[in-house]
């Protein structure tokens, strides 16, 4: 039988090692990493949960719905999301479209 032929080259090769082998000490820094992962994916679904909600409540009363890109994605999880004065302000308020009357 014939091999397909193989389309991507690359210069890079995966190579699967344990976590346990790559980690200095991994006793240490394998539960804080494992909860920063369980944060991270409850902060995810709540993101995405808030996005259907969002767009299923525009849909309800007939107004237009977005475009759903990576600005409003982002905008959702700042929304969310419990954020520090670190990094880059915003000029506006533009969280003034997510305010339902």
């Amino acid at each position: 039988m014939k091999k397909p032929p193989n389309l991507i080259t690359s210069n890079y090769k995966t190579i699967k090692v344990p976590l346990k082998k790559v980690l200095k000490h991994f006793d240490i820094i394998q539960p804080k990493f494992e909860e920063s992962v369980l944060r991270v994916n409850q902060f995810a679904t709540i993101g995405y949960e808030f996005l259907k909600l969002y767009v299923l409540h525009l849909f309800e009363n007939k107004v237009g719905l977005p475009k759903i890109n990576k600005a409003l994605i982002t905008k959702i999880f700042n929304l969310i999301g419990r954020g520090s004065n670190k990094g880059l302000q915003l000029l506006s308020n533009s969280y003034k479209s997510f305010i339902v009357s």
